[in-house]
């Protein structure tokens, strides 16, 4: 009985190893002009303390929904979950790895409620699938402030991709 305990949290403690957490957030600060951003994603190595969250450059939202050429691009499920999210990362501003233009993540055809990680290079060239996030059950969350603004978020993946770290991050 106490092998198979072992046994159990080991596997446990590998299937809780990420190589980064994405997070949606919101900022606003107190100095003029204060405008708030709406759904910035912020990537991390790990849980973030409240530095972490203020000292993060945000990646916002592309306009026009495409991110070949920079920010993020989401689209979503009436109920607000994910179909796809595409992350460009043309200057390895997003994670460590320069052989990627940019990461997209798309429901597996498994239906489990894992998301396929797939990459393309930045000569367009599709590097197909390198990982894969979960939606965690129980989201992590921030809320942070100081005399310059405000900053709260919510965990949305717990992604696992060989080799790959969010750039600038704790």
């Amino acid at each position: 009985m106490k092998a198979s305990i072992t046994a159990i949290a080991l596997c446990l403690a590998a299937s809780a190893s990420a190589d980064f957490l994405i997070y949606v957030g919101q900022s606003a600060t107190y100095v003029e002009p204060s405008i708030p951003s709406l759904g910035d994603l912020y990537l991390f190595n790990g849980p973030p303390d409240c530095d972490d969250v203020k000292n993060y450059v945000a990646i916002a939202q592309q306009g026009n929904n495409d991110a070949s050429k920079g920010q993020y691009a989401a689209d979503t499920n009436e109920d607000g979950t994910y179909k796809r999210l595409e992350i460009y990362d043309g200057k390895d501003e997003t994670v460590t790895s320069a052989a990627y233009g940019h990461i997209t993540l798309y429901p597996n055809s498994a239906g489990d409620g894992l998301f396929d990680v797939q990459v393309t290079s930045l000569d367009g060239v599709d590097g197909g699938i390198v990982g894969s996030c979960l939606v965690p059950a129980d989201a992590d969350d921030y809320v942070c402030g100081d005399a310059l603004g405000s900053y709260n978020g919510v965990q949305k993946f717990t992604c696992t991709i060989s080799g790959v770290t969010a750039t600038n991050s704790n």
